[in-house]
């Protein structure tokens, strides 16, 4: 059986509460809570991720902070990175697309609204978006 794609979770506890059993049957999952400890992670784990999926409220809304600061390390700069919002929020629909906008700018692959989709589809569209982008990332290194 091959080894499932191993995938960093950067995420506060709630939202980690609701990732988990929407991915953990399909991915290896490493949970971190701040943006120190990711990459801390990221640049010393025993196997590389291949994947980073992070919420918007991470390390007291740090989501943005750490994308940059993955997308400007060499040895993680590669490594596709997914934003999303587990969580309904105070931010408006606009503030959503702006959050977006800017996750775009800097370097993410995709930004996914979950609470925008019912259950099943959010499940769906995390999953597909994993696996597209891992299996494009896994075709650039080839």
């Amino acid at each position: 059986m091959a080894a499932k794609p191993r995938v960093l979770i950067a995420s506060q506890p709630a939202a980690w509460r609701i990732l988990r059993p929407m991915l953990e049957e399909v991915f290896d999952l490493v949970t971190v809570r701040t943006t120190s400890e990711a990459l801390k992670v990221l640049e010393s784990g025993p196997a590389p991720s291949e994947l980073i999926i992070s919420t918007i409220a991470f390390d007291d809304s740090r989501m943005v902070e750490f994308l940059y600061a993955a997308k400007s390390r060499q040895g993680t700069s590669a490594i596709p990175f997914i934003c999303c919002r587990v969580l309904p929020t105070v931010l408006s629909g606009d503030a959503v697309a702006r959050v977006a906008e800017v996750c775009m700018l800097g370097g993410a692959a995709e930004f996914i609204d979950l609470p925008a989709l019912d259950r099943r589809s959010a499940v769906a569209a995390l999953r597909a978006a994993a696996m597209r982008h891992i299996a494009s990332s896994a075709a650039k290194r080839d």
